[in-house]
Parts: structure tokens; C-alpha cells; sequence
């Protein structure tokens, strides 16, 4: 009896017993994890305690008996919950999110909102789906979220009547600080770093809210900076000060720590967006944090683009942190042939009155992500809540009656943007997503004799690729030799296809995406919703399986519907004996697109 185990980028191992000696071998088993379950002279289980998303792989029995060999073959594929977060980031709007699944959960909203859902694939396999909800009918005064996994339904209500607290940090007298939540509904909680000696007291005021305000002291004079975290639903916030030991405020006499401005804010503003009024466009961001991941995802789309951005004049104005202690940062997109521009000192930068001004402006008066367009005129154009396509936003521009005038300048000019930047993984996944399934082949070379095998299976199958919306993905070579090949295949089942080149870097991003190791051939099936639903460490000799498979689908079987009503087909010499009628066997009615099926040449479900 010899089992053999290939997870993904680990050399094969293998466990074989010998009745006839009764001795154990291994090759190559450096999980701990995985071992016999009892003794294999009584039974051939193996057992992994704990299971892990490493775990993810081929598993394949073989044994030898008087009666013949048998061979049985699994993939395992495992499950991860995902940790359910609900919170409301400003009025109306509520972010639900479902954190490190695998796979990606389902989220859905009672009552419906205008909703945006986007997915962050993590380095561990696992997905984190966030789901962005606004209800503008006044009515609604509680929402639910409901996150739908394999590992079990989580649901979280919030009450839209929830209001942000703002807060408020100073030192009131040597060594004792105060933090303010002021009018929050429902109260917030105040807690600190390092604890001192403190009160916390509420005072309710007539509108509903609260105002919480905690006063510490702190008597050890090795402390110098503490921190005050305000915990809330709709969001938490941290501040810190640095304590003082000369007087303060309530003494009479409080040092200056801000600039003094010699004019007003609003003259500020004013002379601010006058260096940008009718010459440049305007992104501006707000952020929690440099960090934030919402946007770092917009700006790396903006940055994948710096020529289309300086052809379009546009400067990007980013403000980071909360409300009342905000930093600030500008960047100007311009081409070689412009003069630098510099609008503001360094000093300016770190004006909070400014900042403050610059966000009432343009109503951006929240502490999480949001972004604001404008043209020349400095008149807002488009608001975002969550991160877009930087495509998306060009495209919205170029209708702008003042960007077509520079558009036609440009084009005398000669002025042009090369197709310089990388495609982006995220970019290339999405072609596909909704539209395509994907079959990903991945070998050591063209000459790999696994590989070989495995395109005689797909000789001549262009119209059964092209009717289950099949893209065929290869990806080879090692190192630094790596390459690959994009085949799409007309939906209405013609024999032409479609080749693309796949460039060096994507096809290692890809490899990392699917956790792929470039030194063995490998095959994946992937749906339509962007997730695996079988693995093939080794070649399939015919195809049955993988139709059955993808024919079992709710939506394919809709597919195959509209297509049999129009009569699309498939020759029968092309795909004999498993035409449309055939797309049932081995698998239950109801089979999801989104389903991971752990496939064995029995049909069965191992674990």
C-alpha cells in the first residue's frame, strides 16, 4: 500500500507499507501533521490533526492485492471561516466585511442598499470580502448583514441612527490628560496606553447622544506619551500626547504648538486652489493611515499610470488621519517638458486649520477612505466611497468639454502615452471573472512529458471549450525562463481560437496566486466567481471529468439552457457520449459555480 502526496510547492511525498514485511517507508514527509491514523497493518487511513491551509493537495492511495492494483485519488481542498466585522463608516453607509475566508464568502444585505463589493486576496490562499452599503431612503433606521460560508451563515444588524463621536485630546494640568467623545450615539469607550489613575464620566445630552470623557493621571515620571483609544461601532480612533511638564492650559499659560496664521483659513484655502484654478484637475483623498488598504489599492492604480495622469493635468491631494489631526500630501502629475510646480511650504502640510478648510470644501469631513474630482474649474465632478478602476476615471474626464480642447492640442502636439506599465494580476484575473472559466496549465517546459500527455487530451475540443466558456492559460518554464499562452475559444462553439503572449511577470504573479510550483506540471479549474474548483497534479487522459464537473454547475446548466434553445451544439464525433444529456452523472442537482469540489475518479467527498 504506498501513499502518495503532492501539495503545492513541496516535492511529492510518499508513505508505503509492505504486509508482507510489515515495515513502513517514507520519501520526502516533512509534515508532522500528517500520519497514519491507527496502525496501517489494521487500516490505510491517514489522518492530519490539525489541518492547515497547507494541507490544500493531491492525496493518492494505491495498493497492490491478489485480486489486482487499486487506485483511489483525492483533492482536498480546505475550508476557512472568515471573521465577520459590521461597522457604519458615515451617514447611511455601512461596510460589512467578511475577513480571510476560503472560500470567498457571500455577503447580502436586509433591506438592499446601493452596494459595492470588492475581494483582497491574501498571500495564504484565503479572501476578504468587503461589501459597501448606502441607503439614501430616510426610513431605514437598521440594516443586516449576512455572511454566507461553507463553515457556517454569521449575520450582524446595525442601527443607522448610530452617530460618530468626535474626539478630543489635552493635558489639563501636569501629568493629567482629558479625552473627550463628544456626542456619540450610542456612548463610546475610552480606554489607555499605559493605564494611569483615571474617571470616566457621561453626560447625555438632548439630541440622544453622549459625551463620554475620561481624565487620567498619571503619577510614575518615567511616562511620557500616552494614548487615548476611543472605541466605537461606527469606527475606533486613537490620539496621543506627548506629556508636558511646564504649565499648561488650565495653569494660565499654554505653549504654542501650532502655526499662527497671518490670515484667515479661508484666505488659505482660497490662495491653495487658486495655483491649481484652470490649470490642473484635482483627486483628492482622505485616508486613516498611509496603510489603509483601500488606498493603497487606488493609488497603486494611479501610479500604474503617471503619463495619463500628467496628460490629463492632474495633481493628487492626499489627506491621512482623523479629522482633527490630519497630515497632508500633494503630488503633480506632469510631463518632462512642464516646470515643476510647488503650491505650499513643508510647514503647510501639517496645517490643521488648513486641512480642516480644504475638507469642508469639498466635503470630506470622514476619517475613512474617500475621494473627490474636480476639473480646471475646481468644481467637483465625481465622489467615490470606495476604490476605483483609475481607467474609469480617465474615461469620465475625457468628457470634460475643457479636457477634449486639450486632448485636441495634444494630438498637434504629438503628445502621447506609451503602454509602459505592467499589467497589474488583479487587472488580468478580472477579464475573466463572471465571463470565463479558466483552465490554468502550468509545467517545467514545453518538452515535459506530463504536460504533452495533457495536450493530446485537449486536441480537438475547441467547441466544448468554447460552449462552457473554457480559457485555456499556459504557463512554463523556470526561473527567470518563464513564459505563457492565452487561448480563447469562440462561445459559439467555432474552431478558431484566439492566442495571446503572456508576459514573464504575470506569469510568476499568477504561479503565486494559485500557489503553483513551477518544478511539476499541475492543472487547475477555475470558475467563473475567480476561485478553484479542482486541482490535477497530473494529467487528465480524457476530459469526461472535467465536463462533468463543469456541466453540473447551476450556472452552467443556465448556460446550457439558453444554448440548447438556440440550438448550440457540439459535434458528436468531437465529444462522443458526453454531450448535454450526460452533464448529471456524479454529482448532486443544485451544484453552485462557487462550489470547491474534491474530486476523486469515484466521485466522493473524502473528508
Amino acid at each position: 500500500m504506498t501513499w502518495e502526496i503532492i501539495l503545492r510547492d513541496k516535492p511529492p511525498c510518499t508513505r508505503a507499507y509492505r504486509r508482507d514485511t510489515n515495515e513502513t517507508r517514507e520519501l520526502n514527509c516533512t509534515d508532522k501533521r500528517i500520519t497514519w491514523a491507527f496502525r496501517p497493518d489494521q487500516t490505510s487511513t491517514l489522518q492530519i490533526d490539525p489541518v492547515a491551509i497547507a494541507h490544500d493537495g493531491y492525496y493518492g492511495c494505491q495498493m497492490a492485492t491478489p485480486d489486482g492494483n487499486f487506485h483511489v485519488r483525492y483533492h482536498l481542498q480546505v475550508s476557512v471561516a472568515p471573521e465577520v466585522t459590521l461597522f457604519q463608516s458615515k451617514n447611511k453607509t455601512v461596510v460589512c466585511k467578511a475577513i480571510a475566508g476560503k472560500p470567498a464568502a457571500q455577503i447580502s444585505w436586509t433591506p438592499e442598499g446601493d452596494c459595492v463589493t470588492e475581494q483582497e486576496y491574501l498571500d495564504n490562499g484565503t479572501v476578504t470580502v468587503q461589501s459597501t452599503c448606502h441607503w439614501a431612503d430616510s426610513d431605514v433606521s437598521t440594516v443586516s448583514c449576512s455572511v454566507s460560508h461553507w463553515t457556517g451563515n454569521k449575520s450582524r444588524s446595525i442601527d443607522l441612527s448610530q452617530v460618530a463621536p468626535e474626539v478630543t485630546l489635552f493635558q489639563s494640568k501636569n501629568k493629567t490628560v482629558v479625552c473627550k467623545a463628544i456626542a456619540g450615539k450610542p456612548a463610546a469607550q475610552i480606554s489607555w496606553t499605559p493605564e494611569g489613575d483615571c474617571v470616566t464620566e457621561q453626560e447625555y445630552l438632548d439630541n440622544g447622544t453622549v459625551t463620554v470623557q475620561s481624565t487620567c493621571h498619571w503619577a510614575d515620571s518615567d511616562v511620557s506619551t500616552v494614548s487615548c483609544s476611543v472605541s466605537h461601532w461606527t469606527g475606533n480612533k486613537s490620539q496621543s500626547i506627548e506629556l508636558s511638564q511646564g504649565k499648561t492650559e488650565h495653569d494660565g499659560y499654554l505653549k504654542p504648538t501650532t502655526k499662527h496664521f497671518t490670515q484667515s483659513p479661508k484666505k488659505l484655502v482660497t490662495d491653495l486652489l487658486g495655483s491649481f484654478e484652470g490649470k490642473r484637475r484635482l483627486l483628492l483623498i482622505t485616508a486613516p493611515k498611509v496603510e489603509n488598504n483601500m488606498y493603497v489599492q487606488q493609488r497603486d492604480e494611479y501610479l500604474e499610470s503617471f503619463c495619463k495622469m500628467a496628460t490629463r493635468k492632474i495633481s493628487v491631494i492626499t489627506i491621512f488621519g482623523p479629522v482633527n489631526n490630519s497630515t497632508m500630501k500633494i503630488d503633480h502629475f506632469q510631463l518632462d517638458n512642464e516646470k515643476p510646480m510647488r503650491v505650499v511650504d513643508d510647514e503647510d502640510l501639517v496645517d490643521q486649520q488648513l486641512i480642516s478648510e480644504l475638507r469642508k470644501e469639498y466635503g470630506m469631513t470622514y476619517d475613512d477612505f474617500f475621494m473627490v474630482l474636480t476639473d480646471v474649474d475646481l468644481r467637483v465632478k465625481q465622489y467615490y466611497e470606495v476604490p476605483i478602476a483609475i481607467k474609469s476615471v480617465f474615461d469620465l474626464i475625457d468628457t470634460f468639454q475643457s479636457r477634449i480642447k486639450d486632448m485636441e492640442k495634444q494630438k498637434k502636439e504629438g503628445i502621447v502615452c506609451k503602454e509602459d506599465k505592467k499589467q497589474s494580476l488583479e487587472n488580468f484575473l478580472s477579464r475573466f471573472r463572471w465571463r470565463r472559466r479558466l483552465l490554468v496549465i502550468s509545467a517545467p517546459s514545453d518538452e515535459d512529458w506530463a504536460y504533452s500527455q495533457q495536450l493530446s487530451a485537449l486536441s480537438g475540443q475547441a467547441c466544448n471549450f468554447g460552449l462552457r466558456h473554457i480559457t485555456i492559460l499556459k504557463l512554463l518554464g523556470v526561473g527567470e525562463e518563464v513564459g505563457g499562452v492565452l487561448e480563447l475559444f469562440p462561445i459559439n462553439g467555432s474552431s478558431v481560437v484566439e492566442r495571446e503572449d503572456v508576459p514573464a511577470h504575470l506569469v510568476k504573479d499568477i504561479r503565486n496566486y494559485f500557489q503553483v510550483s513551477p518544478e511539476y506540471f499541475s492543472m487547475l479549474l477555475v470558475g467563473k466567481d475567480g476561485n478553484v474548483k479542482s486541482w490535477y497534479p497530473s494529467p487528465m487522459w480524457s476530459m469526461v471529468i472535467v465536463y462533468d464537473l463543469i456541466d453540473s454547475m447551476q450556472l452552467r446548466r443556465q448556460e446550457m439552457a439558453i444554448q440548447q434553445s438556440l440550438g448550440m451544439r457540439c459535434p458528436e464525433d468531437e465529444y462522443a457520449g458526453y454531450g448535454y444529456h450526460s452533464y448529471h452523472r456524479g454529482y448532486p442537482e443544485g451544484y453552485q459555480d462557487d462550489y470547491h469540489h474534491h474530486e476523486g475518479y469515484h466521485h466522493g467527498y473524502p473528508y
